[in-house]
């Protein structure tokens, strides 16, 4: 019989199994907040492009993009099942900071439906 090959897999040097009967030593907050500085980092890096290709002028661009994106989605999937998506967005957002425990939409929700109750 043939011998078959043997696959090796090699492990990040964080993730190296601890010895016996300790722990294993991984730091899940360090590893976010490496993730948080490097999201950081790229906004910084991208508001410092945009200011220099429209110096003034970054919300219009940014929000000139964003304006191009919804439109595409709603060529792309129609208008009813953008406008579905959209709701479903916002309320997965609502439910995430009621969860939070700062529901802003939800008490902005609730202002506004107050405010035409006032007979």
């Amino acid at each position: 019989m043939a011998k078959k090959p043997q696959v090796k897999v090699d492990t990040a040097p964080e993730l190296e199994p601890a010895p016996q009967g300790q722990a294993n030593p991984v730091d899940l907050r360090a590893s976010g907040r490496r993730a948080r500085n490097a999201a950081g980092n790229a906004r910084r890096q991208a508001s410092a492009w945009l200011d220099g290709v429209a110096p003034g002028h970054g919300n219009a661009v940014l929000f000139g993009i964003a304006g191009g994106v919804v439109a595409l989605v709603i060529l792309y999937v129609g208008f009813f099942q953008a406008l579905l998506i959209a709701i479903l967005v916002l309320a997965g957002v609502a439910f995430g900071q009621w969860l939070d425990g700062d529901p802003v939409i939800i008490n902005a929700l609730s202002r506004l439906l107050r405010s035409g109750d006032n007979s």
